[in-house]
């Protein structure tokens, strides 16, 4: 793990090699589009925010949700598999086409030029099928997106009110209460998507990102006006 002299530093960095990885993920050594420096070496954010991904921060997001997906899917199994299905197919519909409509086009990532997927921990593989557009997200996408995950984690809370199976709720609610922990701690503090809802960057590394990437600084102060 690469020293840091941070008080917030981001708790996973890159341990394999850029070359086994590079069609995986970015190059951790390049500056993203629209970025003023030339090299990453020099920049004091390297440590503190997320321009850049990679294989352990993809495994570990999968470890800490997985739990939420399989325990809610037995849920929703013990009324009818009709209805994982359905949960699945939900799924699909909002993280492959809702979720990168009214968030993902606002990140930073979604806007590299280099590939048509996007190569991020939360929806990695997805299409970029819409334009980009930084800057802050709309009311209404606000809207869509919140209410898109209270309907999906609301699936097997609504099932075990026909199951009564009350106890594997509990379990649900724990393993859903620890992922948002966990992922506000791991990821959404040290998130360059300002736009997202749950972003927690704290305001002086959002400055200090701002400053150095001029293009999407311009589209928070246009959008804001």
């Amino acid at each position: 793990m690469q020293s840091c002299k941070h008080n917030n530093c981001h708790p996973f960095r890159p341990k394999a090699s850029f070359s086994k990885l590079k069609r995986w993920f970015q190059d951790p050594n390049k500056p993203i589009d629209g970025c003023t420096l030339t090299n990453c070496a020099e920049c004091s954010l390297k440590t503190q925010l997320d321009c850049h991904f990679n294989l352990q921060e993809l495994v570990l997001f999968y470890l800490i949700i997985m739990p939420v997906f399989i325990l809610g899917g037995y849920l929703l199994f013990k009324l009818s598999l009709f209805w994982v299905f359905a949960w699945i197919a939900y799924m699909v519909l909002f993280f492959g086409f809702i979720e990168i409509r009214v968030m993902c086009s606002h990140c930073p990532h979604y806007g590299q030029k280099e590939g048509n997927t996007l190569k991020c921990w939360a929806n990695y593989g997805a299409p970029k099928l819409w334009k980009y557009r930084p800057g802050p997200m709309s009311l209404i996408e606000k809207t869509i997106f919140i209410s898109g995950f209270v309907i999906l984690f609301s699936f097997p809370i609504v099932a075990t009110f026909y199951t009564q199976s009350y106890y594997l709720l509990l379990f649900y609610l724990v393993f859903l209460f620890f992922w948002k922990v966990m992922l506000k701690r791991i990821y959404c503090s040290h998130c360059n998507n300002f736009a997202c809802p749950f972003n927690s960057t704290n305001i002086k590394l959002k400055k200090q990102f701002l400053e150095q990437n001029p293009n999407i600084a311009q589209a928070w102060r246009k959008n804001k006006k």
